[in-house]
């Protein structure tokens, strides 16, 4: 069998909403241009990005009522799907934390090759609880894909894994510049992208430190882009805060590109992440970013005063942050200008030849 010859099946939770979603979609396009037969599956009927292959959608199929015997009719739909279509090697970018679920899926319904992509720095997003139980899951499997150096390090040191690496996620170049405007001149606002999770996008954050800042009196006004759990909680935040005259929100796109490129600039406070893909996105878009130093993945990202700000996470070093990016008019303009070129070698090219070497490797 030659390289180009292995089928391959990718593995995500749905195709749309999340960065990991987003990656998995864009993984599968890039692996069927570039020769590879190609299948996905998606957990969940949520399919938003466009993606390449024969999908195998497990949430639009429809089984038993009874939840137990639901669940487990479809992991045998999904051991059938990967014996007919021969699957030489499975990326599994989910998340995995049911340690019942993963013993399964691992020892009867995979069986054969299988990389799982690790996407977060919160290891109870990505890991049964029991780290005995994750030790004996993941040790001895082809590869742990790591987003980002810091979780490499963390996985590392918690379970002593000898099989994990760090492949960042790529960034659609192409499809992100057909879909802007082309050289639109900075808008007077600035702008957070992603999901309304206080549990992990520590959105108060942000709204206080906006609060606190110069911005409201320079007319600059936040937009918060997005969908999530949280949007009363954050609604009710901006009357308590009197923000309402400079605070708006804006609908979840799948492509948010065209107000990413407007934006003066993007901001980011998570509590923890794992390769942020607004932060790459938006210095694609030529949009300079001012992120908090959480784990992990903004330090990887932002060179501080370069294509943007880094700060600790306090709401003081924030605030400040954001007055040096409105008033330091030389900071902006060097970040503004840096933007693009410095998230280069990120490119779906770059990423994809990565890829390749490590499924010729295994």
């Amino acid at each position: 069998m030659t390289l180009r010859n292995k089928n391959i099946c990718i593995i995500a939770s749905s195709l749309g909403g999340g960065g990991a979603e987003k990656m998995a979609a864009l993984q599968s396009k890039l692996l069927q241009d570039n020769g590879y037969s190609v299948f996905v599956v998606s957990v969940l009927d949520k399919v938003e990005y466009p993606y390449s292959g024969k999908l195998l959608n497990l949430g639009a199929l429809q089984a038993q009522k009874n939840y137990f015997f639901r669940r487990l009719t479809l992991l045998f739909v999904l051991k059938r799907f990967l014996k007919a279509h021969k699957i030489d090697v499975i990326i599994d970018h989910r998340t995995r934390v049911n340690g019942m679920r993963e013993f399964l899926l691992k020892n009867i319904i995979y069986r054969t090759k299988t990389i799982f992509v690790v996407h977060s720095h919160n290891r109870a997003q990505s890991f049964p609880k029991s780290a005995m139980l994750s030790k004996y899951l993941y040790r001895d499997v082809e590869k742990l894909v790591c987003v980002s150096k810091a979780i490499q390090k963390d996985i590392v040191e918690k379970y002593g894994f000898s099989n994990a690496m760090t492949i960042y996620n790529p960034i659609d170049v192409d499809w992100i510049e057909s879909n802007l405007k082309g050289q639109t001149p900075a808008q007077e606002n600035l702008l957070f992208f992603g999901r309304f999770d206080e549990a992990s996008k520590n959105l108060s954050f942000l709204l206080h430190s906006y609060k606190g800042s110069i911005l409201p009196s320079r007319g600059v006004k936040l937009f918060l882009l997005g969908e999530g759990p949280d949007l009363p909680l954050l609604k009710t935040l901006v009357l308590r805060l009197e923000l309402q005259e400079h605070v708006a929100f804006l609908p979840y796109s799948p492509n948010p590109y065209p107000i990413v490129e407007e934006a003066k600039f993007v901001v980011l406070t998570s509590n923890f992440e794992g390769f942020p893909m607004s932060l790459i996105e938006a210095l694609a878009c030529g949009t300079p970013v001012v992120s908090v130093n959480c784990q992990s993945g903004p330090s990887e990202i932002v060179q501080n005063g370069y294509n943007g700000l880094l700060t600790p996470a306090t709401i003081l070093d924030f605030t400040e942050a954001l007055n040096s990016m409105e008033s330091d008019k030389s900071l902006y303009a060097t970040c503004k200008s840096n933007a693009k070129q410095s998230v280069q070698h990120l490119t779906t090219e770059a990423i994809f030849k990565e890829w390749q070497a490590l499924l010729q490797a295994i």
